[in-house]
């Protein structure tokens, strides 16, 4: 008789203890005591594979054990590394944000350097056009005014296009 699991077990030795109830004669009472003894003996075999199979679950219990503390570690490490990803990322924004900062600064300047440039050549021109005009080279003077003008104009668009809202 194969004996499944502890339910089946209990089922088995309460029908035992019920039919031992009901014996009336040696023979029944012979019989019940080698089911018993049987019954025993299936319950014995069933006991000795569980304590068998008891180093594997315990080995199996420290493995989980071991591995719970490596769970921990590695939640302890991942977190780390969460934060040291959201401190990369942050400083990684800040230093977008000053090249940012930079990169407008340095169009600022440009614009500023070629306004410079070109009040330097108004200025060359204005030095041209005294000149010709004391030389009475008038055509020269003409070349000298519409380089002026068209130099006034030039840094006028280019500061209406650098102004805010423009």
């Amino acid at each position: 008789m194969e004996v499944g699991g502890g339910a089946d077990l209990a089922v088995r030795t309460r029908e035992l203890v019920s039919e031992s109830e009901r014996v009336t004669g040696v023979q029944e009472a012979s019989k019940l005591l080698s089911d018993a003894i049987l019954e025993e003996r299936n319950i014995n075999a069933v006991l000795e594979g569980i304590l068998s199979r008891r180093p594997q679950v315990e080995r199996g219990l420290a493995n989980l054990k071991d591995s719970l503390g490596l769970l921990g570690l590695m939640q302890k490490h991942a977190e780390t590394i969460a934060g040291s990803t959201r401190q990369a990322s942050a400083l990684a924004e800040d230093v977008s944000r000053r090249v940012r900062e930079l990169d407008a600064s340095q169009s600022r300047v440009a614009g500023a350097m070629q306004r410079l440039d070109s009040i330097v050549d108004a200025s060359a021109c204005v030095d041209e056009l005294q000149e010709a005009m004391k030389g009475q080279e008038y055509d020269k003077a003409a070349q000298c005014i519409q380089q002026f003008t068209s130099l006034y104009f030039a840094v006028n668009k280019k500061q209406q296009q650098d102004e805010p809202g423009a």
